[in-house]
């Protein structure tokens, strides 16, 4: 479990953190901060933009995980209608083997 929340947390810092510090470096070269409220622009700035790409590799997380999801239903799915067909075909033949047998019980049925 600990292994896999670090796999995590590398994965999504590897994904979001390049991002984030080249939005930081473009944000300032682009802009010459030269007080202390161009750093906090800056810093929100940055952080809006973190949240904007963690968000964004979310979706496609989520994308990819609903997209794995219904092709893994789909192929459940197939082997379920196969299931169905072998009873129905099991079905019929009990009725056919046994035609007489239950013809016996619907009319003992009918007699109460």
């Amino acid at each position: 479990m600990k292994l896999h929340l670090k796999t995590k947390f590398w994965s999504w810092a590897g994904r979001v953190f390049p991002l984030t510090a080249l939005l930081l470096l473009i944000l300032l070269i682009s802009f010459d901060a030269t007080q202390a409220l161009d750093y906090v622009l800056i810093g929100i700035a940055t952080i809006s933009g973190t949240i904007a790409f963690f968000w964004f590799w979310w979706v496609i997380d989520a994308i990819h995980n609903l997209n794995k999801f219904f092709t893994d239903s789909y192929a459940r799915f197939g082997d379920i209608q196969d299931h169905l067909r072998e009873i129905k075909r099991d079905v019929v033949e009990v009725k056919d083997n046994h035609k007489h047998d239950l013809d016996v019980i619907k009319k003992s049925k009918r007699k109460k």
